[in-house]
């Protein structure tokens, strides 16, 4: 079960000696629910919709597992009952919750801690929030779940925390472990907290939609799953840019970098399969462009799809006009097109003129930020990838992946698209003893996907590009005070 900001998925993966066969066996489009006191997700919906599913797939299942975004939370009652349906991240109550953070806690010491990278909506931000504003919520409450871990636990799995999803919180220690000291100064009752286990765990079986079958811990996180899922090939360091709502760029590494550098450049370190550290930041993604689409309904109620904005976009001149994709202006306004209008005309630039020329901008710079953020993590790593693998929903969006080998000067390899709900799989197969370890399963998908190239135009127009966007207000160079970083003079 893969689930998205837009839709809820469940797939049937068939691992074998042949290779990987994904099957799709449910989908249910979803959206926040506007409710009177906040934005929230559907959860009994989309519950309701796995059950539904595993009710209707034939044939025998060795395991279930369920993967979805980070951060977001169900609390439950003393009788298991929510408080109230769990509020989306994008909820403007957390509005400027960095201060109500800051005021409270020391963030260098949060970060020595965790690692995490700051961003409004973590899960210590809504906590911290929530106490001030809803305390009656957090007095009534007795369990947190983070979304996946909810949904497991109302198919019959005890109340647990994922690792790597939990460490999306900004509450986990970087040995895997609640932060006692951050609980307590964030005032938090640690009984909240359940156990924290480990993605290759069993934790019990179904006992609705399918009773009897194991259930699988998972990478709960689908980050975490999408990485999982990167078929990372050779001997070449790789990046990854896992691709959909948000843009998740990184490296596997075999430990964390929690130095004063990494934490100026907003870089989190969130725990992967197998005790590895996902070294990361999080960029908006399509998103921008999810967001564009909604608000160009035709007279039908119709939005453009996705192929027909890229080959409208491939028809325009690149770099018109460019954006910070991670602007707070992006967050959640109202009328998108009219957020990145605004934000070129206050930057001195002409604003995209129509369809094709707000996607084209949209792609070019997220290439850009893209860039950005490797230049910023071969400085703190040392690690300099040679190539970029891009999955999820953007691997198959030519223009896109171009427009980052482009902009990176490295060559990128794209897919699968469906990158989290492979990584899931894979770790359900290694926990039922199908595969012997997950570089096995990775070795797999380099064999049952067909992944496509894009290699580096050389333009030099891309080095100019780059200058522009390093000029917009709060980008700049990740290491002003240095040469060039290595990223920097590729092209």
């Amino acid at each position: 079960m893969d689930l998205g900001a837009e839709s809820a998925r469940a797939f049937i993966g068939e691992v074998g000696g042949a290779g990987l066969r994904m099957t799709e066996v449910g989908r249910q489009s979803h959206r926040p629910l506007l409710l009177a006191d906040r934005v929230a997700w559907d959860a009994t919906g989309i519950f309701d919709f796995i059950v539904r599913t595993l009710e209707s797939v034939e044939g025998p299942l060795d395991s279930v597992s369920i993967d979805g975004w980070g951060v977001d939370f169900g609390l439950l009652r003393e009788d298991g009952s929510l408080v109230g349906m769990p509020r989306s991240y994008r909820d403007h109550l957390f509005d400027g919750s960095d201060e109500r953070l800051a005021s409270r806690l020391r963030p260098a010491e949060v970060y020595r801690r965790t690692g995490i990278q700051f961003l409004q909506f973590n899960t210590l931000n809504q906590l911290l929030t929530l106490a001030e504003e809803r305390p009656a919520e957090l007095e009534t409450a007795r369990t947190l779940l983070l979304l996946p871990d909810l949904f497991r636990h109302w198919l019959g799995a005890p109340p647990a925390a994922e690792r790597t999803n939990a460490s999306t919180t900004q509450l986990l220690a970087l040995d895997g472990t609640w932060s006692a000291e951050l609980l307590a100064g964030a005032g938090l009752n640690p009984s909240l907290f359940p156990e924290v286990i480990d993605s290759l765990a069993l934790t019990g079986e179904c006992r609705v939609g399918r009773p009897g079958v194991p259930l699988v811990a998972g990478p709960s996180h689908d980050t975490a799953a999408a990485v999982a899922g990167t078929p990372f090939g050779g001997s070449r360091p790789a990046a990854f840019i896992s691709s959909g709502t948000w843009s998740i760029v990184g490296i596997e590494a075999a430990a964390p970098s929690v130095t004063a550098e990494a934490m100026a450049l907003n870089l989190s370190n969130e725990h992967g399969v197998g005790n590895t550290t996902r070294l990361l930041r999080n960029v908006m993604g399509l998103w921008l462009l999810q967001r564009c689409r909604h608000a160009w309904l035709d007279s039908d109620g119709h939005s453009p799809t996705y192929a027909e904005l890229m080959s409208e976009a491939a028809a325009v001149p690149f770099g018109v006009s460019l954006i910070d994709p991670d602007n707070a202006a992006f967050l959640n306004p109202d009328d998108m097109p009219r957020a990145i209008a605004d934000y070129c005309l206050a930057t001195g630039q002409e604003p995209p003129l129509g369809r094709a020329e707000f996607t084209r901008c949209i792609y070019d710079s997220l290439a850009l930020r893209y860039r950005w953020v490797l230049d910023a993590i071969t400085g703190v790593s040392g690690v300099l990838p040679e190539i970029i693998n891009i999955v999820g929903g953007g691997s198959a969006n030519p223009l896109l992946c171009q427009a980052t080998a482009d902009a990176s000067g490295l060559p990128v390899v794209a897919g699968p698209s469906e990158a989290a709900v492979t990584g899931n799989v894979l770790v359900q197969a290694v926990t039922v003893g199908t595969l012997s370890n997950l570089q096995a399963g990775r070795h797999l998908l380099e064999q049952s996907h067909g992944l496509a190239h894009y290699e580096p135009s050389g333009d030099p127009r891309w080095n100019i590009l780059w200058n522009r966007f390093l000029e917009l207000p709060g980008v700049g160079s990740p290491w002003p005070d240095r040469s060039p970083a290595s990223g920097s003079s590729r092209i």
